[in-house]
């Protein structure tokens, strides 16, 4: 779960610091529509990863079937 939450993180803040030079210079407009639609879509895909069952988090007791037992 923790790594489906960094996802959208990694790409959300080059998104503000560019929309700070945008700000001031009135350039990289195409990159962050570009980053602003990568984002929400990580948002989205991490969430169905979270929600479907395909990663637990570490902090569920629960068994995983992504890994074998390790005893």
């Amino acid at each position: 779960m923790e790594i489906a939450a960094l996802m959208p993180w990694l790409v959300g803040t080059p998104l503000l610091h560019s929309v700070i030079i945008q700000e001031k210079r009135g350039m990289l407009k195409q990159w962050n529509m570009l980053l602003i639609i990568l984002t929400y879509s990580l948002v989205i895909f991490g969430t169905f990863l979270t929600r479907s069952g395909v990663l637990s988090s570490v902090h569920a007791f629960s068994e995983s079937g992504t890994r074998p037992d390790v005893l």
